[in-house]
């Protein structure tokens, strides 16, 4: 049987030798250690809540896996595909008229789409939605060189 290699993170030592003696218990789990040569292909992070230093924590891992794997499609941050979708055109610029014709959807589809982000996030408007997506990693923030450059095609 292969076994799965996993890092254990947690922020203080006693956290991380309970996780780790928890999982070592299992013959289907390798803990990697700091430093080991093996990459860990899952990383267990141990916080007590999921503030902002724990999601910047997770990110910097650049171990997690950005898409749920579940039938309804959620990313890691809650959003489901097509809220990025509509999410990265009004980054791009496009108007909900243009984001209907982009993405086939009805004018309604596109502003409930941005309602519901809004509103179950907190965020103010169109703009914040599109600054919260960008800091979270779902949409790549673009130059004013790329925006011309499609602009232009």
């Amino acid at each position: 049987m292969d076994r799965i290699p996993v890092a254990v993170h947690a922020e203080d030592p006693l956290s991380h030798a309970g996780v780790a003696g928890q999982l070592r218990s299992r013959p289907e789990i390798l803990i990697v250690e700091p430093g080991s040569r093996t990459q860990p292909r899952v990383a267990v992070v141990v916080a007590d809540s999921a503030d902002e230093p724990t999601m910047h924590r997770l990110c910097a891992l650049q171990l997690i896996q950005r898409q749920v794997p579940t039938p309804r499609g959620l990313t890691f941050n809650g959003l489901a595909g097509r809220e990025i979708d509509v999410l990265r055109l009004v980054a791009e610029g496009y108007d909900t008229a243009e984001i209907v014709e982009k993405l086939a959807y009805s004018e309604r589809t596109v502003k409930t789409v941005l309602h519901d982000v809004t509103s179950r996030l907190g965020l103010r408007n169109r703009s914040h939605a599109v600054a919260y997506a960008v800091r979270q990693g779902l949409i790549a923030a673009m130059t004013w060189k790329e925006r011309r450059w499609r602009g232009s095609t």
